[in-house]
């Protein structure tokens, strides 16, 4: 059992318009309705360490940073004991770096892009790694234990949770961050979404992060009764909100 420390949202704001959005880079002809994205570009998200992490990371990578970066304080008497006692547990979709890279192709000269195509599988260039954000994250915050990455577009960030909650059962850390993020910028990511949300629910871009130590009575939170975990209690809000509204 778990105790939540410190929780973190990233959404968009509340007179954020819903908007029906189109992916002229990818298809012309898919358009995914009734969605909110919060209006910040990347760079005004957060202020990353290097900024030259703004050009390899995509936009649902940026939007978990700026929901783990500011667990920094509240992770901090873990990392002044042992910073290997720390973990990342993440849930994320990747989610494409260069559409506009891969639609520049179309218009290479025939035998290069052949050439391409045979050599190379576009993936590999134009989607990011999974691992990359939540090691940036987990370099940027000084953590050096286990970092976790989960990806499925409806269940990951539950997961990360229960992945986290028996890391620190068994004693394998003593304080877990868990992040989860989701953007707009992948087609195929958002339609998937869209169709799991149903038709009335609005699919927003946004992140969220919470850091967990272990339950105990000495820790108890007189805000959760005797006996009920806190990370089960937010677990099963979560539960509930996600089937209601959120992705």
């Amino acid at each position: 059992m778990s105790e939540i420390l410190w929780r973190h949202p990233v959404v968009p704001p509340a007179d954020a318009p819903v908007e029906d959005r189109a992916f002229e880079l990818y298809d012309p002809t898919l358009v995914v309705p009734r969605t909110r994205a919060i209006p910040q570009p990347n760079r005004k998200l957060v202020e990353l360490p290097d900024r030259r992490a703004y050009r390899s990371l995509s936009r649902a990578g940026v939007l978990l940073c700026a929901a783990g970066l500011p667990a920094r304080d509240a992770l901090a008497p873990f990392l002044g004991r042992d910073r290997y006692r720390a973990g990342v547990y993440c849930a994320l979709d990747p989610g494409p770096q260069n559409y506009r890279g891969a639609a520049q192709l179309v218009d290479v000269f025939d035998d290069f892009a052949e050439q391409y195509r045979r050599r190379n599988h576009p993936k590999l260039y134009f989607t990011q790694l999974a691992n990359l954000p939540p090691a940036q994250l987990a370099i940027y915050l000084d953590l050096r234990g286990p970092v976790n990455v989960y990806k499925h577009s409806t269940a990951a960030a539950l997961h990360a949770l229960e992945q986290a909650e028996l890391d620190l059962s068994t004693g394998l850390v003593d304080a877990a961050l868990v992040v989860s993020a989701f953007s707009l910028e992948d087609p195929l990511l958002s339609l998937r979404v869209r169709r799991t949300a149903g038709a009335t629910a609005v699919v927003s871009e946004g992140a969220g992060a919470v850091a967990m130590e272990l339950w105990t009575l000495a820790n108890n939170s007189a805000s959760v009764g005797i006996g009920v975990p806190p990370c089960q209690a937010w677990s099963l809000e979560v539960r509930a909100r996600t089937r209601s509204a959120m992705p």
